[in-house]
């Protein structure tokens, strides 16, 4: 059985990036190879540096991610901004409500975490106008508010 090698990801590159964060093709080769190799510090750097460059929604979700791998290398100040950065994008942002809020219950910060939760619910309560709901279905996004709610409980 071949080993497959893990791809070099050069310094080059990524001052490349840092230089046009804007360019997506280097970016998702990036972003691949960086999860691969499993460089988290520089991958979180490449999320935060797209997400400017990118629409609400993805920038939110390339916040969230990077989040994501800043909790896990315990770097706390770094994933609450890039939390905030991502909810301010987009407040309806599933992946970092979900995350952020989990995160400020298992810390006691109730209050904050409320915040987060009906944020988003306002957020998607909005995205909901105008829209008919499925059959049997009393407001479109209520297990999804139900499962928020449930965890501040």
């Amino acid at each position: 059985m071949e080993k497959q090698s893990t791809p070099e990801i050069s310094e080059d590159e990524l001052s490349s990036f840092r230089e046009d964060p804007s360019n997506s093709n280097l970016f998702a080769e990036l972003h691949k190879s960086l999860k691969k190799a499993g460089k988290l510090p520089q991958l979180a750097e490449l999320l935060e540096l797209r997400a400017e460059h990118e629409s609400n929604s993805s920038a939110a979700k390339h916040h969230a991610e990077a989040a994501e791998i800043r909790l896990g290398l315990e770097e706390t100040s770094a994933a609450e901004s890039d939390f905030h950065r991502a909810l301010e994008r987009d407040p309806a942002q599933g992946r970092a409500a979900s995350l952020f809020s989990k995160y400020l219950v298992e810390r006691r910060r109730y209050a904050e975490a409320a915040v987060v939760i009906e944020a988003e619910v306002s957020a998607l309560e909005k995205q909901a106008e105008g829209k008919e709901p499925k059959e049997g279905e009393k407001e479109p996004f209520a297990p999804r508010r139900a499962n928020r709610h449930a965890a501040l409980a």
